[in-house]
């Protein structure tokens, strides 16, 4: 069973893996959650852009096949809406 989230409150920093156009990150941001937005897909970079022009915390760069640059343990909590990445132990 998941913990209850407290959104602002045992969640205060977030990654969001494929965030498209960063929707997800701009309602968290509303509950003092500050969410770091990454779009992985070459083709939808251009939203990564659209992303930081809506001020959210984003990262406009092709990602898909490189190691993501943060030390672990940084985030509270990740998520991944429908980017189809292949996670591995290592």
């Amino acid at each position: 069973m998941a913990p209850d989230i407290d959104w602002g409150k045992n969640i205060r920093l977030m990654l969001d893996i494929g965030c498209t156009d960063a929707s997800f990150g701009v309602s968290l941001f509303e509950k003092d959650v500050l969410t770091l937005s990454l779009e992985l897909n070459d083709d939808l970079v251009d939203l990564g852009q659209v992303a930081l022009e809506r001020g959210v915390p984003a990262v406009v760069s092709a990602l898909a096949t490189k190691r993501l640059p943060f030390p672990s343990g940084v985030f509270d909590a990740v998520h991944c809406g429908s980017c189809g990445v292949h996670w591995h132990s290592n």
